[in-house]
């Protein structure tokens, strides 16, 4: 149970391009307020694997990331105190029902095999692919005009698949997200593929990279992502739920989403 592409796009990638610095990494947990002071307030365990720009911890300790503020408003309608705790992603569920967090949140794809084992909130938004070519490259717009170029992705990606379709014999695998990067800036590949979110904000981080990225019309990869909990915890699911709900209402959620620059086809109303 991979995160398909985003599998080998962590906060350790992120780190060498020098984009946020406020991944940590190992399975030491830190706490942050929900803004609810009453000592009475439910501590909430929150588990992510730090990777950034989803859900991370940042030089504070809070957790934050798409899906951290999203999870750290919906906290706050529900007067929530919140700890955070770190692992890797491919132990989250075990940990989850393991009694060792309370809520698992970390971009993680509603699957059917997932269902199985735990029960996910209602979606918070839908995760996509984008195309990252040289700035000059102003006229690519979709995959069919990458065919037959150089093309590059991350080891251990599902991107590998799309792109051996795309350009056989011309794809090169990169050990991080910022290797991929320099490479097209040197003109070692025409262009890569990574999540939308991930391609966004390594922009955001360092603008002077001479890079564009490209949303296509129709994304190779469209899978709702959402936090799950124990199928005992019917109670906090439909907290979770209430609350989202809410922020989506007095528009707490198209802010987050528009700070981490999410494409409109990613909101999910």
């Amino acid at each position: 149970m991979k995160k398909f592409a985003r599998t080998a796009i962590a906060a350790v990638t992120v780190a060498m391009l020098a984009f946020a610095g406020a991944c940590g990494s190992g399975s030491a947990s830190s706490s942050s307020s929900s803004g609810s002071s009453a000592s009475s307030a439910e501590t909430v365990t929150i588990g992510t694997s730090n990777d950034a720009p989803l859900a991370y911890i940042d030089k504070s300790g809070n957790l934050t990331g798409i899906d951290g503020d999203i999870m750290m408003a919906i906290a706050k309608e529900n007067g929530w105190k919140v700890k955070n705790s770190v692992t890797s992603f491919s132990t989250l569920i075990a940990s989850l029902n393991t009694n060792k967090i309370d809520i698992s949140n970390d971009a993680m794809f509603i699957t059917p095999v997932r269902q199985k084992q735990v029960n996910f909130s209602e979606p918070f938004y839908v995760l996509h692919d984008a195309i990252i070519v040289k700035k000059s490259e102003t006229s690519v717009k979709d995959y069919d005009q990458l065919k037959g170029k150089p093309l590059g992705t991350v080891t251990g990606t599902a991107y590998a698949d799309l792109l051996n379709t795309l350009s056989p014999g011309k794809v090169k695998l990169f050990d991080s997200q910022a290797t991929m990067v320099q490479a097209i800036v040197n003109g070692d590949i025409y262009g890569a593929i990574t999540d939308q979110p991930v391609a966004a904000y390594s922009l955001k981080q360092n603008p002077s990279l001479p890079i564009r990225v490209v949303n296509p019309e129709t994304p190779h990869f469209s899978n709702d992502v959402a936090p799950c909990v124990r199928k005992a915890d019917k109670d906090r699911l439909a907290a979770i739920n209430s609350g989202l709900k809410k922020i989506k209402a007095d528009g707490t959620y198209d802010k987050i989403m528009k700070k981490w620059d999410m494409p409109a086809s990613s909101f999910i109303k």
